[in-house]
């Protein structure tokens, strides 16, 4: 499996949290529209998202949520950039945002435009550094620098990455350390003057 879809697999099949602020009933509504989308049914569920999206007021967040999950269940990457791209545009307030600027990156490191993904990611860290999707951040940041042959700054983007995950996330942990077996002989710069 090339990188391309290993990426575009990992941006698709990835559960994405609820935001607290969304009511209970839209919640388990968004839980429904993906399992009948993950079990064959996008058809479905795709159109309660879009039933969803209909009911919510323009500029608030639940529409915003709306176009999050419009986005995640979308039938090809070009739709789900498009609504991550509003998203980010138009409701730069939404708790989605970190989590948009994230697959943003990711879809533009699959079709190979790794300085698109570093704008996103760039952006993302700038301007939620000490957000939930740093280390995460920081880990697809070490990615990009890799495609670009740029292994002194990917490890130690890597290095920070691994230092801000949270113990818990065994995951991304493994994730890290698995990159960072590229790092072994790399001579990175001291952060300290």
């Amino acid at each position: 499996m090339s990188m391309k879809w290993a990426v575009a697999a990992m941006i698709f099949v990835s559960v994405p949290a609820l935001s607290q602020a969304q009511s209970s009933s839209d919640s388990v509504a968004y839980r429904k529209a993906q399992t009948l989308v993950n079990d064959g049914n996008a058809t479905a569920g795709r159109a309660m998202v879009d039933s969803l999206i209909a009911r919510a007021a323009p500029g608030t967040n639940a529409y915003a949520e709306g176009l999050y999950w419009r986005a995640v269940l979308s039938a090809t990457a070009s739709d789900a950039e498009m609504d991550y791209r509003r998203i980010v545009v138009d409701y730069p307030l939404s708790p989605r945002v970190e989590d948009t600027l994230l697959r943003l990156a990711q879809l533009e490191l699959a079709r190979a435009d790794y300085d698109g993904a570093l704008q996103h990611l760039n952006r993302l860290t700038l301007e939620h550094p000490t957000g939930v999707t740093r280390a995460r951040a920081g880990y697809w940041t070490a990615r990009v620098l890799f495609e670009k042959n740029d292994s002194q700054r990917a490890c130690a983007v890597n290095a920070d990455a691994l230092a801000h995950t949270n113990p818990n996330d065994v995951e991304l942990r493994n994730q890290i350390s698995y990159l960072n077996q590229r790092c072994a002989g790399v001579v990175v710069a001291s952060s300290t003057p």
